[in-house]
């Protein structure tokens, strides 16, 4: 999935693997791709594609932005983990 569809800045794309949870229905697919129209207008669209939105973000954070999840994403996942039941090992340990 991506987290994109939850308001990432790029689309960063993410494994979700989940089990013995209930699971809400989730956004599969690509998400939209966003890129700047100075980029595009500037490189046209293929190598603005090709270089990617994270190139666009000026200043010192990119890497802070590129690794960050978004608070809606977040709440998924711990509202995914909170239906979490322990496995038979687990209860027995």
């Amino acid at each position: 999935m991506e987290q994109g569809h939850y308001g990432h800045f790029a689309r960063k794309a993410t494994w979700l693997y989940a089990a013995r949870t209930a699971r809400p229905d989730l956004v599969w697919g690509p998400s939209e791709q966003r890129l700047p129209a100075y980029a595009i207008e500037r490189y046209g669209y293929e190598k603005a594609r090709r270089i990617g939105v994270m190139a666009a973000v000026g200043g010192k954070d990119k890497t802070k932005i590129r690794n960050a999840t978004p608070p809606a994403f977040r709440d998924l996942l711990l509202a995914i983990a909170r239906t979490a039941t322990p496995s038979l090992e687990d209860m027995l340990a």
